[in-house]
């Protein structure tokens, strides 16, 4: 009888940004950058696209691409809740979903209706005010 073999842990889903060209032969050919942790993934993958977006528009207008100084960074440091004031701690905002009898009426309709523009600024600005550093745990609960 062999032991049945245990699978190695899956890791949270990342992305992988684009950082810019980062030598010359890679003029030409737009590639991902490193990959990045998810608690800051949202606002680095807006700067990367702006940044993939920027070195595409100057290279097909011919115009040079370099990379750009402060590209690598030599570590990074996530920061927790104790470390910033003021942080309120403010609750989500709940997304707004069919009713049940909705749901059964109709079971290919989406459930989630989305947020209304109010909620989703407010939401933004909850989400957005901390510095990104959710899913750090304090004291046995995450922060999100």
């Amino acid at each position: 009888d062999e032991e049945a073999e245990i699978p190695e842990p899956v890791p949270w889903q990342t992305l992988i940004p684009y950082p810019g060209p980062t030598a010359e032969e890679d003029i030409g050919i737009f590639r991902p950058g490193e990959v990045m942790a998810d608690y800051k993934a949202v606002v680095e993958a807006i700067g990367s696209g702006r940044r993939a977006a920027g070195s595409i528009q100057r290279f097909l207008n011919g115009e040079p691409v370099e990379a750009p100084a402060n590209m690598i960074r030599t570590h990074t440091r996530v920061l927790s809740l104790d470390e910033l004031e003021p942080v309120a701690e403010l609750p989500r905002q709940k997304m707004p979903e069919l009713t049940h009898e909705e749901q059964i009426a109709d079971p290919s309709a989406e459930i989630a209706l989305g947020f209304s523009e109010e909620q989703a600024v407010t939401e933004a600005k909850r989400c957005l005010q901390c510095g990104l550093i959710c899913y750090r745990r304090v004291e046995g609960k995450t922060l999100h």
